[in-house]
């Protein structure tokens, strides 16, 4: 398994392997991100395969609470291991470790995600990790369907932290 940042020649295959749910490439959006200085879009291969990815949000959460609570904290986002049978075999830990160095090497000392309050398996991988917490939000996004419209979507989540060994 290797982990590198997105290139643009990767968001096709992301798009063959892991595609989006709405007309929009989610892929396309985050490497836009990382294009911008936003984010970093990490990405697990094994040989010519992509199996997972990760969003580093550089200035946080998007959602108001996540950010007056946590105003300098890197967001881990958009963490996914497909397809869902590789799920439960450490490279979800592996992708996250990678976010984890990256934040660390750019010099800050925590970061955080966000968990759907229904996603306990997830959840309970955050916490074995080292991620605590209880700050309750709704993660707000919009999907554009193959019709033409746009739909609004607000999951409840929960935010979690975790300090990050300067040494």
């Amino acid at each position: 398994m290797r982990i590198r940042a997105c290139r643009d020649r990767d968001v096709q295959k992301l798009d063959e392997f892991n595609p989006s749910a709405n007309v929009e490439s989610r892929h396309r959006q985050r490497f836009a991100q990382q294009r911008d200085g936003e984010a970093t879009y990490l990405l697990a291969w094994h040989g010519s395969r992509i199996f997972g990815h990760a969003l580093v949000l550089w200035r946080g959460g998007k959602e108001p609470p996540v950010r007056e609570a946590y105003p300098d904290c890197p967001e881990i986002n958009a963490l996914e291991i497909f397809p869902p049978t590789l799920r439960g075999k450490g490279l979800g830990s592996a992708l996250i470790a990678a976010c984890e160095r990256e934040i660390a090497a750019a010099g800050y000392g925590q970061v955080g995600l966000g968990v759907e309050r229904d996603n306990v398996e997830a959840a309970r991988l955050y916490r074995r990790l080292g991620y605590s917490g209880d700050l309750q939000y709704r993660d707000h996004y919009d999907a554009l369907d193959s019709m033409g419209t746009r739909h609004h979507f607000a999951d409840e989540c929960t935010f979690l932290v975790k300090s990050l060994d300067s040494g």
